[in-house]
């Protein structure tokens, strides 16, 4: 569904060309486009400006990060994790 969708160059289109930011641009595609092809997943996005995004319509995704303050993260399901940093 993800090539069926093109996710990765469409958030990368939506960011360049729509000036979207790379949270906004990333949900559009996970939570509507992806969906709309009969899929679900999630997609972990980074912004040439250091912002990131890790959208997903799951249940859960396996995504990890290191916060500002240097501590590591690892989440599973939905918490009230940052969807970017910066």
């Amino acid at each position: 569904y993800y090539i069926l969708a093109s996710a990765a160059h469409e958030i990368c289109a939506r960011v360049r060309l729509s000036g979207q930011s790379i949270a906004r641009a990333s949900e559009g595609v996970i939570n509507d486009d992806i969906p709309k092809a009969g899929g679900d997943g999630g997609a972990i996005a980074l912004a040439s400006d250091g912002t990131w995004s890790m959208p997903f319509n799951s249940e859960g995704m396996y995504r990890g990060w290191i916060g500002s303050d240097g501590v590591p993260h690892v989440e599973v399901f939905r918490t009230p994790a940052p969807t970017s940093t910066r």
